[in-house]
């Protein structure tokens, strides 16, 4: 140091800062530490910042950011034996939670029971099976969340939410059964054609259903008696659709100016839309509204000359409604109640609330990447987390060609996201529903003529854009496929096609969509191009889903399964 410090007193500026340094009084070795000081902190924050933008993984490089970055999609904990501890603290709170339960008592102490048998392997030697404890954890944590759903003093709504919960028992059991039958396997697929493993597994099911079916009515009945809009519901007696006082103020209330409006579908007049959706916070908790509003008509002559509501002129909400309340699965929006508003000529649903759309999450993952320049800020995700967000939406439509209900709408607006913050023991995940079943249709035989041009031409089979006969399950399957595309690339499929949008009139008045254009290209058997990174087993999974040939496409139980074996190995 003192050899540097006599170079810097041979030139004449560095002998003048060092002679005005000594002047003021300040010491020569005192400032270089304390610049040294400065550069590494500046450079500890950089490597901090640079390592939570990217979940503690330290990148520098484009490259490395491109291979490495997260969007907070992780269905785990980031090691095994964090995975292990938390495995076995969810396990002990579904225990200690026996005595707090409000609904399905005997549900839940059967999923219990499933659970306490999962502590056998929380042993060592699986300790460095990381994906066995992944799977398990991930199932005990459902399961976790469904009873405490189930403890909920506010019992009432979650039973009017969850409705006939044997489905929501029935998934989670079928996880977890599927891992304690052969957990160092989990190659193997072990469901028959039914998707039921175990008899007395599904027996024990049904039998602790029909008693907690029982005993839900005895409470409802002691507590609230009849005459509750919620009661009515869970009595399944003969319900008036007329809105009860406690959901009409959420109408009355509503103002174009003042409520903030997640989506509005444009109507016969600017003022009125035909669709308008937003949220409101209903017994101390946030839903989502969906109101359309019904035609008026004109009165007679002799009447006075204004418009009168002449009851639901469109069925279509109702129709949703009903579907909504046959087909609840874990995946899909939880429906609180269909009730019309005679004052305000409006029908609307009362959902179950959501963060945000798969669209806007995708966009967000866009916006973020951008700042680093990747691929134009339209980078997707990787093969894992997208498998993660799309495996949701392929069990829950596997759920609804099995009660023969085809969607018809699929597209990534209809696809519901929930980031859910994590605590001491349980690490971040997220949440995926599908949603908006208002295009859905019961459909009895496999192959039909599509009654209507139903859902988004940028994810419609070509065959129903042409109005062909065509197998509707598997039409579900097409748009499935260009979804997943979607989310690997994070580019929509007309703007990978490169097809401009086309403007078309529809339902009376004139919007924007892609047109013929890109439904040709897709007859022509273009198909989104997929990174060149991903995975050869998950480009074929999307391929075949987007095969010309309906009968060449695979069904919602064999894309679940080729899933899950993505993620096992």
């Amino acid at each position: 140091m003192e050899q540097t410090l006599d170079a810097l007193n041979a030139s004449g500026d560095s002998f003048s800062t060092m002679h005005l340094l000594e002047e003021s009084g300040a010491e020569p070795m005192g400032l270089w530490k304390s610049v040294l000081c400065t550069i590494c902190f500046l450079v500890a924050t950089y490597c901090v910042s640079r390592m939570w933008l990217n979940n503690g993984k330290m990148v520098f490089t484009r490259a490395q950011f491109q291979s490495s970055y997260r969007l907070r999609v992780s269905v785990g904990p980031p090691n095994s034996e964090r995975c292990r501890r938390c495995l076995l603290w969810a396990v002990d709170e579904i225990t200690k939670s026996h005595g707090s339960l409000q609904i399905n008592r005997s549900q839940c102490q059967l999923l219990s029971a499933e659970c306490q048998r999962l502590t056998s392997l929380c042993k060592p030697r699986f300790a460095r099976q990381h994906f066995v404890l992944r799977e398990l954890y991930c199932a005990v944590r459902n399961a976790l969340k469904l009873v405490q759903d189930c403890c909920t003093q506010n019992w009432l709504l979650k039973a009017v939410e969850l409705g006939n919960c044997q489905e929501h028992f029935r998934e989670v059991l079928l996880d977890l059964h599927r891992l304690i039958i052969d957990p160092t396997n989990l190659g193997v697929n072990p469901f028959d054609g039914t998707g039921i493993i175990d008899e007395t597994v599904v027996k024990n099911m049904l039998t602790a259903s029909k008693s907690d079916k029982t005993e839900l009515k005895r409470k409802v009945q002691s507590e609230y008696g009849h005459g509750h809009y919620l009661a009515n519901q869970l009595m399944e007696e003969p319900v008036s659709v007329s809105a009860p006082p406690e959901i009409s103020k959420h109408v009355t209330d509503f103002s174009f100016d003042k409520t903030p409006i997640i989506y509005s579908k444009p109507g016969i007049t600017k003022d009125q839309p035909d669709i308008v959706v937003f949220r409101v916070t209903h017994i101390s908790k946030e839903f989502i509204v969906k109101m359309r509003w019904s035609k008026p008509r004109a009165k007679l002559e002799c009447e006075e000359p204004e418009l009168v509501w002449e009851g639901p002129a469109d069925q279509r909400l109702q129709s949703e409604a009903n579907t909504m309340k046959k087909c609840r699965h874990p995946y899909t929006v939880g429906l609180v109640g269909y009730w019309e508003v005679t004052i305000k000529m409006v029908q609307l649903l009362l959902m179950e609330s959501m963060e945000c759309n798969l669209k806007e999450h995708l966009d967000k993952r866009s916006k973020s990447t951008s700042f680093y320049g990747l691929r134009g800020g339209t980078t997707g995700f990787p093969a894992s987390d997208a498998i993660s967000l799309v495996l949701p939406v392929a069990k829950a439509l596997r759920y609804l060609h099995s009660t023969k209900v085809v969607h018809r709408d699929l597209k990534p607006q209809n696809i519901l996201y929930t980031h859910v913050s994590g605590t001491q023991h349980l690490p971040d995940h997220f949440s995926v529903k599908l949603a908006d079943f208002g295009e859905a249709l019961k459909v009895e035989d496999c192959v039909v003529l599509s009654p209507s041009i139903a859902g988004t031409t940028e994810y419609m089979d070509p065959d129903v854009y042409n109005r062909k006969n065509i197998d509707l399950y598997k039409a579900d399957v097409f748009s499935f496929g260009l979804v997943f595309g979607e989310v690997l690339t994070g580019v929509s499929p007309g703007e990978a096609l490169k097809c401009m949008s086309d403007p078309l009139v529809h339902g009376g008045h004139s919007r924007c969509v892609l047109g013929s254009k890109f439904q040709k290209k897709l007859r022509d058997g273009d198909r989104p191009p997929l990174p060149k990174d991903t995975p050869e087993f998950v480009k074929n999974i999307v391929k075949r889903c987007c095969d010309p040939d309906p009968a060449e496409r695979p069904s919602f139980e064999t894309i679940c399964d080729d899933l899950l074996k993505y993620l096992r190995h």
